[in-house]
């Protein structure tokens, strides 16, 4: 994954436009003002000018629309925890998608790997389960 890492451009979630369109998924938006008004995550900084999904902080799961796959959220929401190793030390496990506190265009890349140790843990991080067909036999 470190060598995949941002190497595909200007490719996200929701497309190939930059800024998010309205309902591409619970990123960093204008919702989260009056948290930080009242001295929630104060030390974050901007947000994505004019985007607004509804959600200050983690969305439930399921609230925007489906991909072309029928996957709902893997932009958004919440960084996502994966099984692959960020590099060759196996130190960092990598995490995708983004979160509501991001805005940073490059980190929102579909292609963007984020890593940390396994035993980080962020409000903005959580982790998918997956049900195959196959596994449900």
């Amino acid at each position: 994954p470190s060598e995949k890492n941002s190497k595909v451009a200007d490719v996200f979630p929701w497309g190939n436009t930059w800024p998010p369109p309205a309902g591409s998924g619970n990123y960093w938006s204008e919702e989260l003002r009056p948290l930080q008004a009242a001295g929630k995550h104060a030390s974050f900084k901007g947000e994505l000018p004019g985007y607004r999904d509804g959600h200050a902080e983690t969305a439930p799961v399921g609230v925007y629309a489906a991909n072309g796959f029928g996957l709902h959220d893997l932009g958004g929401n919440v960084w996502e925890w994966c099984e692959d190793w960020f590099d060759a030390s196996q130190k960092d496990r990598v995490l995708r998608g983004g979160s509501w506190s991001f805005n940073d265009r490059g980190r929102l890349l579909s292609s963007y790997r984020s890593h940390y140790s396994p035993g980080a843990r962020y409000y903005y991080y959580g982790f998918r389960c997956v049900v195959s067909a196959l596994s449900a036999r």
